[in-house]
């Protein structure tokens, strides 16, 4: 199992960076809650958020900002959001972008696909304007 030595290897021999992505593993690995700790303690949280986001580790990223970095959630939201459209899964995107609190990227989403109808149920529900 990886340990402080480890980590401190990483940190004296690669820098932060690696140390980072030695503290991430490693509290990816250990995983919920006991993971998010880890990371806290470790001093490393908004980094692993980032790094869970980029490795697209979402249910991860969703601990970390859950239990550690509450103000970062609808950010975590948007980044899923941006990820299901990729995968073309539009009605889950559709959701997240809603709890990312971005509508309006909801709708720019099917206009490109050309669903109005879906676009313009979420200008009517949501009651934004550009």
């Amino acid at each position: 199992m990886i340990n402080f030595s480890l980590l401190g290897i990483a940190r004296q021999h690669g820098g932060p960076v690696p140390a980072q992505q030695v503290a991430f593993f490693w509290a990816k690995k250990v995983g919920g809650a006991a993971g998010v700790k880890l990371l806290n303690k470790l001093g490393h949280a908004d980094q692993a958020l980032e790094l869970a986001c980029e490795q697209h580790a979402y249910e991860f990223a969703f601990d970390i900002a859950r239990l550690l970095l509450k103000d970062k959630l609808p950010e975590v939201h948007y980044k899923y959001a941006l990820h299901l459209e990729d995968e073309r899964r539009y009605a889950e995107a559709e959701a997240e972008f809603l709890k990312a609190k971005k509508p309006r990227d909801a709708v720019l989403m099917y206009v490109q696909i050309k669903d109005w109808d879906r676009g313009m149920n979420i200008e009517r529900e949501e009651r934004f304007l550009y």
